[in-house]
C-alpha cells in the first residue's frame, strides 16, 4: 500500500506539472486567438478531473494506512 501511495504520489506531481503547463499558455493574451487553445482547454479540464481522482484515492489509502499503523 505503500509503494502505492508513492506511485500516486509522483502521478499527483506530473499531472501538477501538466497543468501548470497549460495554464501558462492559457495567460498568453494572444492564446484564444489560436485555434489550438481549445485543445489545450480540453486538455487541461481532463488533466484536472485526473488529478482530482488521484487525490481522492491517495487521501483514501493514507487514511486506510494510518488505521493500519
Amino acid at each position: 500500500m505503500k509503494r502505492k501511495v508513492q506511485y500516486l504520489e509522483r502521478d499527483i506531481e506530473k499531472l501538477e506539472k501538466q497543468i501548470a503547463e497549460c495554464q501558462n499558455k492559457m495567460i498568453d493574451p494572444d492564446f484564444y486567438k489560436d485555434p489550438s487553445s481549445n485543445e489545450i482547454l480540453v486538455l487541461h479540464s481532463n488533466l484536472k478531473s485526473e488529478l482530482n481522482k488521484k487525490i481522492d484515492e491517495w487521501e483514501q489509502l493514507v487514511l486506510e494506512l494510518d488505521e493500519i499503523e
